[in-house]
């Protein structure tokens, strides 16, 4: 259960001016869970989350946080999605709907990336 969440969600909500049965509609959730939720009583899954996320329009950083505060993302992970084109990388390979041979191709390239990046001399971690 994290309080964290329960806050970033509350503000969220609060931001957008919608009322919690409003957002738990919205989001196809009972309305006691978004309460549950936002007090901390109750942690959400990975699913609940996302629909949230999407009922409240959140931006890239905003659904960033309310992964990160609800324990699915963790905080340096968060970092790096920092970086939009990252981002969008990473939603890619999320798609699970993605052939094998082009899943081998983009990790071929992001391969290619971490050499270059060592043969500049930067130290990348394994």
């Amino acid at each position: 259960m994290s309080v964290e969440f329960g806050n970033t969600l509350a503000a969220l909500r609060e931001s957008r001016s919608l009322l919690r049965n409003r957002l738990a509609r919205l989001a196809a959730i009972d309305p006691s869970t978004v309460t549950r939720l936002e007090s901390g009583e109750r942690s959400a899954s990975r699913d609940v989350v996302e629909r949230l996320a999407v009922a409240l329009d959140a931006s890239d950083e905003e659904r960033r946080a309310l992964f990160a505060t609800a324990g699915f993302l963790p905080d340096d992970a968060a970092t790096v999605l920092d970086e939009p084109k990252l981002t969008r990388l990473a939603l890619i390979l999320a798609n699970h709907g993605m052939k094998l041979g082009d899943r081998r191709t983009l990790t071929t390239y992001i391969d290619l990336a971490i050499s270059h990046a060592e043969a500049l001399g930067y130290d990348v971690p394994s």
